[in-house]
């Protein structure tokens, strides 16, 4: 990564959008009111499908090893919203993606992203991982 890259910021819309695609995890995992139509742990399930797929597809550009990653975890995620399990049982697996979305990425397509994309990629995750555990603790106990 050249020295321009690694302290540029990002520009305060592309923060304030990763933040924001962080609240139906944490409205969801603090179990806040929500409309009578929605399951909360079937909600925060999808939604989590729904983003670990888009993170993955994020990597398809760094190389073909990082495209066929990304590919696996999209279809990973996909897949959980198919199988005919309880979505509290899949709170953990899709937890488990995430880090290891986050693993790969840090591995193999850190050098080519600004340490501001990075460090708040790391936040991100790190909070999203947090309220897949709360939202498990919550249902499970």
């Amino acid at each position: 990564m050249s020295s321009s890259n690694a302290h540029s910021q990002l520009p305060i819309g592309e923060r304030i959008l990763g933040y924001l695609g962080l609240l139906p995890f944490v409205y969801l995992a603090l179990n806040l009111p929500v409309p009578g139509w929605l399951i909360p742990v079937r909600g925060f399930v999808a939604y989590s499908a729904i983003i670990l797929a888009f993170m993955a597809g994020s990597l398809w550009r760094h190389s073909v090893a990082s495209s066929v990653f990304s590919n696996l975890v999209a279809i990973a995620a996909f897949a959980a919203l198919l199988l005919p399990l309880q979505p509290a049982i899949l709170l953990i697996p899709l937890a488990l993606l995430y880090g290891l979305l986050w693993w790969w990425e840090g591995r193999h397509c850190r050098r080519d992203t600004p340490d501001s994309y990075w460090q708040l990629r790391c936040r991100l995750t790190l909070m999203v991982v947090v309220c897949h555990l709360m939202m498990f603790a919550r249902v499970i106990l």
